[in-house]
Order: structure tokens, then sequence, then C-alpha cells
């Protein structure tokens, strides 16, 4: 995840794009994890996919 333009991320004096609330300007898409995590389910020999870095709900609600 990134912000959604290079300027406005150069220009930004943030410092921080989750704290205390979510950037507008950040792109909360997950598709492209999401899709690692389903390639990871279809090989074989795998039995279970797990997350060990913690979910940001904050930020997964808002992914399209």
């Amino acid at each position: 995840m990134a912000c959604k333009d290079p300027k406005i991320e150069s220009a930004c004096r943030r410092l921080s794009c989750v704290f205390p609330d979510i950037c507008p300007n950040m792109n909360t898409d997950h598709s492209s994890l999401i899709e690692l995590y389903r390639e990871a389910r279809t090989l074989s020999g795998i039995k279970k996919v797990l997350i060990c870095s913690g979910v940001r709900y904050d930020i997964a609600v808002r992914s399209p």
C-alpha cells in the first residue's frame, strides 16, 4: 500500500499514513495480496495459509 499519487507523497508532511486516521490519499487496495494468498492456497501440499503479521481491519474494510 502506498500513496495514490507520487506528487502528493513527496510533498506530504504527515509522519504516518495510518495514525491517527487513515490518510484519504492512501491506496488501500489489497487485491494483489489477496491474489497471493489464493495462489498459495492452490499449491499442492499446502493445508493452511497463516498470516503472522496481523491484520489492520480499519484499513482492510476500505479495500475495494
